[in-house]
């Protein structure tokens, strides 16, 4: 039997290929979550001096 009619190895793939697509997500999500919260809070002081200014 070829590797490409294994169903073992075709699930094998698919459950890795769920994992680390989870994984990719999760990393991804707190980065930019962390990263826009930074960016909002930088935004605020910057707008706040701008504001005072005018």
């Amino acid at each position: 039997m070829s590797d490409k009619n294994n169903k073992k190895i075709i699930n094998a793939w698919a459950i890795y290929d769920w994992a680390n697509s989870v994984y990719s997500l999760t990393i991804v999500t707190a980065v930019f979550r962390s990263t826009i919260i930074l960016l909002h809070r930088h935004m605020e002081m910057i707008w706040c001096i701008f504001r005072a200014r005018v």
